[in-house]
């Protein structure tokens, strides 16, 4: 199996789940890129680029500290201990162009073991906010693979 075909591989430190299943998202102009599950973290990538359809010069993006991911159906937050190349609101990271790419990463505490699925939540409520619901955090099923000397 080729290694661009895996939504998941296991790492020494935890999981890796690659563009996960997501039910509901913002917009088309972000993707969660990758999920990374430890003992001690939940690190989450994301992809954020300009609407090429209503971009203007003054498009920007930033996230609120008080974003948290959420397991599934409960009413448990874990909050957001960390961002990297995205600044807290009222800061703004203010878009070049319409075709540059702004990747970032939001860093949570560790998720149970048995969790399945995730919302990811910048502000409840705020259609203009990065909220994310029913995120799958699928295994794959491992296939033992014999090769002949």
């Amino acid at each position: 199996m080729e290694l661009k075909k895996l939504k998941q591989i296991e790492t020494l430190t935890g999981k890796i789940i690659y563009h996960p299943a997501v039910n509901k998202k913002p917009d088309s102009f972000i993707d969660i890129v990758r999920i990374e599950l430890s003992d001690e973290l939940t690190r989450i990538d994301f992809g954020v680029f300009p609407d090429t359809k209503k971009y203007c010069s003054d498009w920007w993006v930033h996230i609120h500290k008080e974003s948290f991911i959420r397991p599934f159906g409960t009413t448990d937050k874990l909050q957001l201990i960390h961002a990297v190349n995205i600044p807290y609101a009222p800061s703004k990271y203010f878009f070049r162009s319409k075709t540059e790419c702004l990747p970032y990463t939001l860093y949570f505490p560790a998720l149970p073991k048995s969790i399945e699925m995730i919302d990811i939540i910048e502000k409840e409520g705020e259609p203009n906010c990065f909220n994310f619901y029913n995120i799958k955090l699928e295994t794959i099923k491992r296939k033992v693979i014999f090769v002949n000397n």
